[in-house]
């Protein structure tokens, strides 16, 4: 947040922001270790089916920086839409939609990175 100018105070999984005093709390169910369980799981299947070892290796080590990256720019955008738009964000239906679209990009950027050997045999 302060390399987006925002001024936020941060203890464990408590975020309070400066400016309008906003306390945001990172439940366990926003934690994005859902999207991590499921990237890994992901990563391993397509591994499983990658002609490399190289691409296995780096799948496996792709996915756990994949869904944190992902699960940060989550929580970035909900505190910034927030603190900009009105908390009645984290009660709207884009609250959970944007844990849907966090799962999306990791699944998309393991697929991108698996490239087509998980696929060769299907066609």
């Amino acid at each position: 947040l302060q390399v987006l100018g925002v001024s936020a105070l941060r203890k464990g999984t408590v975020i309070q922001l400066a400016g309008d005093g906003n306390v945001f709390v990172v439940a366990d169910a926003c934690s994005g270790i859902a999207t991590l369980y499921a990237g890994v799981t992901v990563a391993i299947v397509l591994a499983c089916y990658s002609r490399t070892h190289w691409r296995r290796i780096f799948l496996l080590l792709l996915a756990a920086p994949l869904a944190i990256a992902a699960n940060v720019v989550r929580v970035l955008a909900l505190i910034l839409m927030s603190s900009g738009i009105g908390k009645w964000i984290m009660e709207s239906p884009l609250h959970p939609l944007t844990g849907v679209a966090t799962f999306a990009i990791v699944v998309g950027g393991l697929l991108l990175a698996a490239g087509r050997d998980p696929f060769r045999d299907l066609a």
